[in-house]
């Protein structure tokens, strides 16, 4: 489905705008945070490693968002600038990352909303409390 949108025309095109989405969201609750807070507060993205080249193309993509290098890229104010790589069998952070993931799959993928149904009062959500678009995206935003 995403390669039928007339920007997406490499696996790489499709992580990128996958983990820009990501890490924009992650930034706006970052800043949601600041405010409520009344001071600073800086957050730093973790990913589960993959192969090493590939790897490195996603630090590459990170500091690409970081240094603004895409005119349609969000700016990353409260993102700390380097980007923690580690397995995910040695980090608990990135296997718990894995089952919010698989708790939003199953519901969208498989009709199944008895995990995410525990997590989703915990998304971060509009003014008017709307999830998709605020804690929650959809990529691309039909077909699912």
């Amino acid at each position: 489905m995403s390669y039928r949108l007339p920007y997406i025309r490499t696996a790489d095109d499709l992580y990128w705008y996958s983990y820009k989405q990501l890490t924009e969201r992650f930034q706006y609750y970052l800043q949601d945070l600041e405010r409520t807070v009344g001071q600073r507060v800086h957050g730093i993205v973790v990913c589960d490693h993959r192969a090493p080249k590939d790897d490195e193309r996603l630090r590459e993509l990170h500091h690409q968002l970081l240094a603004g290098a895409k005119t349609t890229a969000s700016r990353y104010a409260n993102l700390i600038e380097g980007l923690f790589i580690a397995p995910s069998h040695l980090s608990v952070g990135i296997q718990f990352a894995d089952m919010v993931a698989g708790a939003v799959f199953r519901q969208f993928k498989a009709g199944d909303a008895r995990f995410y149904s525990q997590i989703e009062p915990s998304f971060r959500r509009s003014p008017s409390g709307q999830i998709e678009g605020y804690g929650l995206v959809k990529f691309p935003k039909t077909g699912w």
